[in-house]
């Protein structure tokens, strides 16, 4: 029986996967079954279809047993790699994913990967600087593409775009004159690319601005591992081609884990960034809701308000109009009695009209210009007499002061003050009803008190005072107490008067032992 035998460089494979001999036929036993259930060995099988395996290709570092687990795992880490930036839609981690890729394959090149294709000797070599030239310049557009958007860098950009366009020249006289000195080029690039990727990689940052170090770290490991890889290649005839390779391997996994991290850190921050501005925008949008539902609560109240200002200037106009007819029937009633009664009463009378005549007339000007006027219409300020002012309070009040056994005194006062006389007269007017009506007194006393560069008009009684807290309280519309008439407005149209006319009005109180209004004034 004939012998057969497989020759030439399949036989040399099979004979490196393990044979069975029965007889004289030689046949591979394992090879199709570490086929179907390796896909590593699948990837070692697939560099030989069509190729001349030798030897010398088997014994390349590249084709052992750990360079095979070790392209196996970069290749599916790149491709992971890829699939996670492809769902992210990260372009620039697409481009690193692109760069580990390249200098993967050069890796590979560089341990003897491409003899199993037939290269060898100075195309072997002229293959492996090619692909390492073509990865620096991808490097180079990496680099561009990866800095910071908000950073214009116009002229590193146009440096690292014109450095790549220079690497591909160089792919020229890699192939026409192969020699050493090309080591010395390709590794001045790839420090060249380093040093790209450091620029580039500085302008990366966190979403709160503060530089991120993963990068720079992993840009200078990138830069050394360049430097022996090159200076390995360049000198891989002489030494341990095992040491060199596993060197070379070792840089390669913390370069690529390191910038891989680098990365993945990177868009993660920016997807952070995204969410926080995403929040903040939400935020700004609930804000501008509730600002947007505020206005619309206000302008509703300022409508309701303005409807019912309107009604009151309505309501103040008609009763205006109404308290001017028994005005005038009393002047008529007056001027009947001007032969009856004595002068003095009459004077006395005629003033109190003219006082309601005036109020009256104040409250009808305030309701047909409530927006120009104010509630109390406009005033000017007149030089005033403390001793006109007390003359007037005291004919008003001392018949009612009198009527209810309260003792009425004014101080006697040459000091004049400058104030809108009408706007005066109300507010000490309402000051001391208020005391006579309400507080209960036995005495009430006003006297004019100086004080630095300003005088103080005092009211004081010796009622029951307010209790804790009353006294400011009983400034708002309609607090009153229980037991007093009226409809609480007195303190409430004095606290409008003393804002409106810038009189400031202060207030002491003490429980059982009476009450004083201080009116600040101007001396004149």
């Amino acid at each position: 029986m004939g012998t057969i035998t497989h020759s030439g460089c399949a036989g040399s494979l099979l004979d490196d996967l393990g044979t069975e001999t029965i007889g004289t036929v030689t046949m591979a036993k394992p090879a199709r079954q570490h086929a179907r259930r390796s896909w590593a060995a699948i990837l070692l099988l697939l560099p030989f279809i069509g190729g001349c395996v030798t030897q010398a290709s088997l014994d390349a570092p590249a084709y052992s047993p750990w360079g095979i687990a070790f392209y196996s795992m970069f290749v599916a880490t790149i491709i992971a790699f890829v699939v996670i930036n492809l769902a992210l839609n990260n372009l620039i981690g697409l481009f690193y994913s692109g760069l580990f890729a390249g200098f993967l394959a050069t890796l590979w090149a560089l341990e003897g990967g491409l003899t199993a294709f037939g290269f060898s000797g100075a195309v072997d070599t002229s293959a492996s600087y090619s692909l390492a030239i073509v990865s620096i310049a991808f490097g180079f557009y990496t680099a561009e593409r990866s800095i910071d958007p908000r950073q214009e860098m116009k002229r590193a950009r146009t440096a690292m775009t014109l450095l790549a366009g220079l690497s591909l020249l160089v792919l020229l006289p890699v192939w026409m004159v192969p020699g050493q000195w090309l080591s010395y080029i390709t590794l001045g690039l790839a420090l060249l690319m380093a040093a790209a990727h450091f620029v580039a990689t500085r302008t990366w940052a966190m979403h709160d601005d503060s530089p991120q170090q993963v990068p720079r770290v992993a840009v200078i490991l990138f830069g050394v591992a360049m430097v022996v890889m090159v200076v390995l290649a360049v000198s891989r005839g002489a030494g341990d081609a095992a040491i060199a390779s596993l060197v070379q391997r070792l840089l390669y996994a913390v370069v690529t884990a390191s910038a891989m991290t680098a990365v993945l850190m990177a868009l993660i921050d920016v997807r952070k960034a995204r969410d926080a501005a995403m929040q903040e925008s939400l935020r700004a949008a609930r804000r501008d809701a509730e600002t947007n539902a505020s206005l619309l609560e206000m302008e509703r109240n300022y409508a309701r308000a303005r409807d019912i200002a309107a009604r009151h200037s309505r309501a103040l106009s008609e009763a205006s109009h109404d308290i001017r007819q028994p005005i005038a029937s009393m002047r008529a009633e007056l001027d009947a009695l001007r032969k009856q009664a004595p002068r003095d009463v009459l004077t006395r009378l005629g003033q109190v009209l003219d006082h309601m005549d005036s109020l009256t007339g104040e409250l009808s000007r305030s309701a047909s210009r409530p927006g120009e006027t104010g509630l109390h219409g406009e005033m000017e300020q007149e030089v005033l007499p403390i001793s006109l002012l007390f003359d007037t309070l005291d004919r008003m009040f001392s018949a009612e002061a009198a009527a209810a056994g309260i003792k009425l005194r004014f101080v006697p006062s040459s000091v004049s003050v400058v104030a809108p006389p009408l706007a005066l007269i109300r507010l000490t007017g309402n000051l001391i009803s208020n005391a006579i009506t309400h507080a209960e007194p036995s005495a009430v006393l006003v006297g004019l008190r100086r004080r630095g560069r300003r005088v103080r008009l005092d009211i004081i009684d010796n009622g029951g005072g307010f209790e804790d807290g009353d006294a400011e309280r009983a400034f708002q519309s309609g607090v009153k107490r229980e037991a007093s008439p009226g409809a609480g407005l007195g303190l409430s149209i004095v606290k409008d008067l003393s804002g409106t006319y810038d009189i400031p009005v202060d207030v002491w109180s003490e429980p059982g032992a009476g009450t004083c209004f201080s009116i600040w004034l101007r001396p004149a």
